[in-house]
C-alpha cells in the first residue's frame, strides 16, 4: 500500500463511503470460514445501503463492492484487509494484523488501519535486476506484492523492463571498424541500468523507503557504479531470480530488513541517548504532544505495541489528558481522541520530521515514547 492511496481515501467526503474491516487468514484450515464471513457482511452493507439510499443511488455502490469482493483471492492474503467503495473508488488492502471486524457506511472512509500499516509495520522495496524483465516489489513485514506506483505515476518506467542484446564477441562495420561487442554491451547495460534507477526514483520522490536488491553480481555492480539512490540500499540478493516464488524471495528479503530495523533501531536509540545528554530530547506522551505541535520534532521513537486513548482539552491544541488523569466515563472535557499516538505520528511525519518504533522496553525510562528535538529545550 503506497502513502497516495491513503491520500485519495482520507479526500473522500462524499456519501455513501463503504468500508470493510475484517480479520482473514492465511492458512487452512482458518482460512475456510473467509469467504462466508465476507459475503455475509457484503450482505449487511448492502442492507445499510438499501435502507439509507434509493435503490437508483445505492445499486451502483452495491454492484462494484460485490465486483470487487469477487475478485479478491482469498488463498494469499495477510492477517487482516480491508475494502473501500464509493463513487469513485474500489480497493482492497491487506492488512498485516487482525482489525476490528466493522462494517461503516459514512461520508469518509475508516482508515485508521491503514495509518497503522503506514506508521507501525516495516515497509520497503525489492528491485528485481533481470535480463528479462526487471522488476519492483512493495514489502509489508514479510509479504512481497508486485508494485506498479500510483496512478499519477504510471508510466512505461513503472515496468523496468530489460531486454537481452545477445552475447559479446566481435564483427566489423561496413567501414571495417572493429566494434567489441562486450563493451557494447556494457555500455548498453549503463544506460539502461540509469534509466532503471530514474523510474526507481520517482518511486522513492513519492515515498522515501529502504530497497534490497536482488541480481547478478554483474547487474548489483553495474547498477551500484551509475545509481543515485544508494542511501536508500540497505542491502543485496546474489543470484538470478527471475522465476523464484514471492513467498521464496521473501524468505530471502526479510531477514535482510530484520537487520537493517535491528541496526537503525540501535541507532536511533543511541542518538536519544546523546540529545537527552545535549537537553534536545522530550520525554512522555504529554510533553512531545507540546512539542510535535510547535513542529520541534525531529525523531519520534515509539515503543512497538503502544496506544493511549486520550482526550484533548477544549480551546486547547496542546494540552493532552490521558492515563490516570482521564475522567469518569461520560464526562469528556473535549475532544476524544481514540489513539493519540497515531495522531502523534502522523503530526510528527507531516511536519517533516521521521517515527521509529522500537522493542518494548527500550524506553521505560521515558514512558514509553520520546522525542529528539530540533532544538534544546
Amino acid at each position: 500500500m503506497k502513502k497516495s492511496l491513503l491520500d485519495d481515501l482520507r479526500a473522500a467526503n462524499q456519501y455513501p463511503c463503504v468500508s470493510l474491516l475484517l480479520p482473514t487468514h492465511r492458512s487452512a484450515p482458518k482460512n475456510f470460514q473467509d469467504p462466508v464471513r465476507l459475503k455475509n457482511m457484503i450482505k449487511e452493507a448492502a442492507q445499510q445501503l438499501d435502507t439509507k439510499l434509493s435503490h437508483h443511488d445505492a445499486a451502483p455502490v452495491i454492484e462494484k463492492l460485490t465486483e470487487l469482493i469477487e475478485s479478491i483471492d482469498l488463498e494469499h492474503v495477510l492477517d487482516g484487509m480491508a475494502i473501500f467503495v464509493n463513487a469513485d473508488i474500489a480497493v482492497k488492502v491487506d492488512l498485516p494484523f487482525e482489525p476490528e471486524e466493522r462494517i461503516v457506511v459514512n461520508d469518509h472512509f475508516v482508515i485508521r488501519d491503514l495509518v497503522r500499516t503506514l506508521n507501525r509495520f516495516a515497509r520497503y522495496y525489492v528491485l528485481i535486476l533481470s535480463e528479462k524483465k526487471t522488476r519492483l516489489l512493495l514489502g509489508t513485514t514479510d509479504h512481497l506484492v508486485e508494485h506498479r506506483g500510483s496512478r499519477k505515476n504510471r508510466d512505461s518506467q513503472d515496468d523496468f523492463y530489460m531486454v537481452d542484446t545477445g552475447r559479446g564477441g566481435e564483427s566489423r562495420t561496413h567501414d571495417g571498424e572493429i566494434i567489441k561487442h562486450a563493451q557494447k554491451l556494457d555500455e548498453y547495460h549503463r544506460q539502461f541500468f540509469r534509466k532503471v534507477d530514474n523510474a526507481l526514483g520517482q518511486h522513492l520522490k513519492e515515498e522515501s523507503l529502504p530497497v534490497v536488491v536482488v541480481g547478478t553480481d554483474r547487474y548489483l555492480a553495474f547498477f551500484k557504479e551509475v545509481g543515485k539512490h544508494g542511501n536508500n540500499v540497505i542491502g543485496n540478493i546474489h543470484g538470478t531470480h527471475d522465476h523464484t516464488h514471492l513467498p521464496e524471495l521473501t524468505s530471502l528479503v526479510w531477514p535482510v530488513v530484520q537487520e537493517y530495523m535491528k541496526s537503525e533501531r540501535k541507532n536511533m536509540l543511541e542518538k536519544l541517548d546523546n540529545a537527552v545528554g545535549k537537553h534536545k530530547f522530550a520525554a512522555g506522551l504529554g510533553d512531545v504532544w507540546r512539542k510535535a505541535q510547535e513542529g520541534a520534532v525531529h525523531i519520534l521513537l515509539v515503543e512497538d505495541g503502544y496506544f493511549e486513548k486520550a482526550i484533548l482539552e477544549d480551546g486547547s491544541t496542546h494540552k493532552l489528558i490521558y492515563g490516570p488523569h482521564m475522567p469518569e466515563h461520560g464526562k469528556c472535557p473535549g475532544q476524544l481522541v481514540d489513539d493519540a499516538v497515531e495522531d502523534l505520528v502522523e503530526l510528527v511525519l507531516n511536519k517533516r520530521g521521521r517515527a521509529i518504533f522500537v522493542e518494548a522496553g527500550s524506553l521505560s525510562g521515558h514512558d514509553k515514547i520520546a522525542a529528539i528535538l530540533r532544538y534544546e529545550s
